[in-house]
């Protein structure tokens, strides 16, 4: 094995110690022979097989679900890269991660390791987008990662839920989920508290920024000069709403 080589790809991979065992069987001592004679010529030089006297009973056992080291065979183990070992079981290759921060997502399916993941780490904006049909499971791995990530992380896990799929994950956390539906018919009150004194000793100007922009969402962006609010830039339509529009009109508003 190239020296260079290893000291190149041992950051990525791990050395292993293998040896190959290859079972062959026939209804005879004369057909096991032939067929071992068959393996041999098959491989050539690529491996080299030897029928070790005195050990075939013990290396039998390499065939079962005994652990290699209660097995007293002859050993002729050489060192090996992880991705030629995963040539050797027909995959992609082993894989070692060296990250385990983040929630655990999956099984990778190129190098079949576990997926460990964080989505804010450093400051990162963990945009992620989950794509599949109809049926395929994204709700439900979804809500299972809500659930993980909720339980190992410790993150408060906010969902916006249109189709109202969060059913089922409200029915299956218990009490440590809250869900509101919200529709048309809905009311809020925008003055309700969203910040306390656990939010640090500047919360009431949190909350009081949070009321105004609240309101300036549900009535318009407010047009000021000199310090004075002249008019608004209504976002509602006023035939729609109709309080809002007559508020609108007799400009019987008054922000802090």
């Amino acid at each position: 094995m190239d020296a260079e080589r290893v000291m190149r790809e041992i950051r990525t991979q791990s050395l292993h110690q293998v040896q190959i065992a290859i079972l062959v069987e026939g209804s005879s001592a004369d057909e096991v022979r032939a067929r071992r004679a068959a393996v041999r010529d098959l491989f050539g030089g690529t491996l080299r097989c030897e029928a070790v006297r005195g050990s075939q009973a013990e290396l039998l056992k390499l065939f079962t679900t005994i652990p290699s080291h209660r097995i007293d065979a002859a050993w002729g183990r050489v060192s090996m890269l992880s991705h030629g070992v995963g040539c050797l079981f027909g995959m992609t290759s082993f894989y070692r991660s060296r990250h385990t921060d983040g929630p655990f997502w999956g099984i990778d399916a190129y190098r079949h390791a576990p997926l460990f993941y964080h989505l804010f780490a450093g400051g990162k904006a963990g945009h992620t987008v989950v794509l599949g049909q109809t049926g395929s499971g994204k709700t439900f791995f979804l809500n299972v990662m809500t659930m993980r990530i909720a339980a190992t992380m410790g993150w408060r896990v906010i969902w916006i839920d249109s189709e109202n799929n969060g059913v089922r994950l409200e029915r299956a956390c218990g009490d440590g989920c809250r869900r509101y539906p919200i529709d048309p018919a809905t009311r809020l009150n925008v003055l309700d508290l969203v910040y306390g004194e656990d939010d640090g000793p500047n919360w009431r100007y949190s909350q009081i920024e949070y009321v105004i922009s609240s309101l300036a969402m549900l009535f318009g962006t407010p047009d000021a000069s000199g310090g004075e609010v002249r008019g608004l830039t209504p976002v509602v339509d006023p035939t729609r709403h109709a309080c809002v529009g007559q508020a609108i009109a007799q400009k019987n508003l008054h922000f802090l």
